[in-house]
């Protein structure tokens, strides 16, 4: 499938502008995609657990145009989310969700998020372990955030603030609060 793609991106003579790869992307596949891709406006690169954070963040330096960017579910962290918000100044809509067996600590992601990305207008960070701070942080700072999704966001508790700038700022909010664990003494 690698080859076959790489095969298709060099035959686009520069003019590729969606790309959307699920399982089989690479850092040789990304640089691929970075040397032939510069009217990039498109990336769909789920479930590829073959990028490194060092290898997305070299191509994305490469894809100034980018508008739409899904990496779900794979290895990338906070410096790829960086590398992203620094190149893609254009960036409108970020997906990043993992399952809710793989949620990990993303507060300094989502620190990244409110501090180089500015012109979001869509999120989905599906799955993360997000606190209300950073979620607020991610809302002031991103003024044109008109949908979120925080859903299983197994950190979130039921906080009146976070409810509240979510539904005065947010058209399309998915904040469910159904997986969120509660230390016993709140339970008291």
């Amino acid at each position: 499938m690698e080859k076959i793609c790489r095969k298709a991106v060099e035959l686009s003579c520069g003019h590729l502008e969606v790309i959307d790869i699920e399982r089989f992307c690479t850092n040789d596949l990304l640089k691929c995609i970075a040397d032939n891709g510069s009217h990039l406006l498109c990336m769909r690169l789920v479930n590829c657990w073959g990028m490194t954070n060092k290898g997305f963040s070299e191509a994305l330096r490469k894809l100034p145009l980018l508008e739409k960017v899904d990496i779900s579910h794979s290895y990338l962290t906070e410096v790829s989310l960086e590398a992203l918000g620094r190149s893609c100044p254009l960036l409108k809509s970020l997906k990043f969700s993992v399952g809710w067996f793989a949620s990990r600590e993303s507060d300094k992601m989502a620190f990244v998020i409110a501090e180089t990305m500015p012109g979001l207008c869509h999120l989905d960070m599906k799955g993360h372990k997000l606190s209300e701070l950073r979620v607020l942080a991610i809302i002031d700072k991103c003024p044109l955030l008109e949908s979120l999704d925080i859903s299983v966001c197994l950190s979130l508790y039921e906080d009146e603030d976070l409810h509240k700038s979510c539904i005065d700022k947010i058209n399309d909010l998915q904040l469910t609060y159904c997986y969120t664990y509660k230390p016993m003494r709140q339970l008291i």
